[in-house]
Formats: C-alpha cells, sequence, structure tokens
C-alpha cells in the first residue's frame, strides 16, 4: 500500500515514522469553517467601520485644516464628539 503522505517525510538516515491523527480530517474541517467565519466577519467588520468614517467625512472629519500633530488631534477629537452628540440627538428625538 502506498502512502499519500510519501512526500512529506524526511529523508534521514533514522528510521522516523510520521503518526497521522485519527481526527484529521475532523480537525481539517473546523479549520476551514474558522476561515470562512473569519473572512465574514471581516467583511461584517468592515463595513460597519466604512460607514462610520463616511459619516464623519460628512462632519468635516475628512480633511483637517492643520498642519501640527496637536491641532489635528484636538480636530479629530471634536469631530468625533459632534459626531457622539449627534448620534445621541438622534437616539433621543
Amino acid at each position: 500500500m502506498s502512502c499519500p503522505l510519501k512526500t512529506k517525510c524526511t529523508t534521514s538516515r533514522t528510521n522516523r515514522t510520521v503518526v497521522i491523527p485519527e481526527e484529521r480530517d475532523l480537525l481539517m474541517e473546523m479549520i476551514k469553517k474558522q476561515e470562512k467565519n473569519k473572512e465574514v466577519k471581516t467583511g461584517k467588520n468592515r463595513l460597519f467601520i466604512e460607514n462610520i468614517f463616511a459619516f464623519l467625512e460628512k462632519l468635516g472629519g475628512k480633511v483637517t485644516p492643520y498642519f501640527n500633530l496637536t491641532a489635528t488631534t484636538i480636530h479629530n477629537l471634536l469631530v468625533s464628539t459632534l459626531s457622539n452628540m449627534v448620534k445621541c440627538v438622534r437616539l433621543k428625538g
């Protein structure tokens, strides 16, 4: 009987064997499912974040008129605070 994993064996002179667990197929299926779930979650998260960026862009968060780091940070904080205030007003009314 020929081993399907013979190409992955070592060519060392010692008698070393490779033991494959019986649950290998099950483990491989679980890994594939986890990778698919990561792709789906990444897509949903990206959509959520892109919506937030689009909303901030409408409020003036796309381009800051300042060149130094302190003023830019303050501008970003003000835009995010304004965004949170708008969301609170929307929830109230």
